[in-house]
């Protein structure tokens, strides 16, 4: 019996092993670029289009491949808050939203990676851009976010 058990727990520990030193189809550098953009759009959307808004600060924002296509889709998890303020500034309230956004790898331009995100979800609405929304993480320029129009 202790010679199973040995031998089960050898076996759990290769497997545990070889499980954390699998290559992600995706690089950490790609998932912390994304990131970043994803904290620019948010925070110039929010911020930079609602005046009555202020104070913008990320939570917690982590991507993960996604279970469909681990390979070009990305899932984004964040969390998010930011001060409600009236016309004067005196802050009224503070707003925390949790998001999930679903991105998908469009392309690679020049050895730059196109990111489109396909769905911005939060728990009592969902967002379905008409107009794709594209992200280039590597070589940022002045312009993050980029419509098929400008291109």
């Amino acid at each position: 019996m202790r010679l199973l058990a040995l031998l089960l727990l050898a076996v759990l520990l290769v497997w545990s092993w070889q499980q954390t030193q699998q290559s992600s189809p995706i690089s950490y550098e790609t998932h912390f670029l994304v990131q970043e953009e994803i904290r620019e759009i948010l925070k110039k959307n929010l911020i930079t289009q609602h005046s009555e808004l202020s104070d913008f600060y990320v939570k917690q924002l982590w991507t993960a491949p996604s279970p469909d296509n681990p390979e070009t889709k990305l899932i984004a998890y964040v969390i998010y808050s930011f001060d409600r303020n009236t016309p004067e500034g005196k802050k009224i309230a503070r707003q925390e939203i949790q998001a999930e956004l679903l991105l998908e790898k469009t392309a690679e331009q020049e050895d730059q990676q196109v990111w489109t995100i396909k769905h911005f979800k939060t728990p009592k609405e969902s967002i379905v851009f008409e107009e794709e929304l594209k992200i280039y993480p590597k070589g940022l320029s002045d312009h993050h976010v980029k419509s098929d129009e400008s291109e």
